[in-house]
């Protein structure tokens, strides 16, 4: 009898373990990653091919295979004065300025398009201090796209809409008039009073 349950549940622990890996393997932000370096890779051989110097020929040749090759991790900036970690960046690639150092990109769609305005924010705001919850709001930690812009049940930050992105300078620039990038706030606070 004991030998029998010893089995049983052996089993059990195989199969929950197998299933665990399986799961693990088909995760949603394996997806984003992948489809973002097969785009980077295809956009870099179309550059390859339209130029006529060797040279950068040569090197967009190099980079479309390094993204071909690139492997699919869950990224994470880790803000340590702010206690926050987020994996944003695991899904929005672009964004992640170890995988894209100049955070542009030519894909206009998210999550595969550069971080936008990048020239005020970098400077003042670099990633790797501040992440991308402190302003963006959101869930950090999550590796789902629901969880990741807070739309799930009992998270009280979602991610806010572009358009209203300036609301949270005021979380830390108390003088909004002052603060270049956050007119439109500083317009809602005029309105207010």
């Amino acid at each position: 009898m004991n030998r029998k349950l010893f089995y049983g549940l052996n089993f059990l622990l195989v199969v929950s373990f197998l299933w665990s890996v399986v799961v693990d393997y088909s995760a949603e932000w394996r997806d984003f990653q992948k489809l973002y370096w097969q785009r980077q890779a295809q956009y870099l051989e179309k550059e390859a091919a339209e130029t006529d110097d060797a040279g950068k020929q040569e090197d967009f040749g190099k980079r479309a295979k390094a993204a071909r090759r690139e492997p699919m991790v869950i990224r994470q900036i880790i803000a340590k004065d702010l206690g926050r970690v987020d994996r944003c960046i695991t899904c929005h690639v672009g964004m992640d300025e170890f995988a894209n150092p100049s955070l542009a990109t030519p894909f206009k769609e998210h999550p595969f398009a550069g971080h936008p305005d990048i020239s005020v924010l970098a400077k003042k705001h670099p990633f790797q201090k501040y992440g991308c919850t402190v302003c963006h709001e959101g869930q950090g930690l999550a590796t789902t796209k629901e969880a990741a812009h807070g739309r799930v049940k009992h998270w009280e930050k979602p991610m806010l809409p572009g358009r209203l992105i300036q609301a949270s300078c005021a979380k830390c620039h108390m003088d909004v008039h002052a603060t270049k990038g956050a007119e439109n706030v500083a317009l809602g606070k005029d309105l207010f009073q």
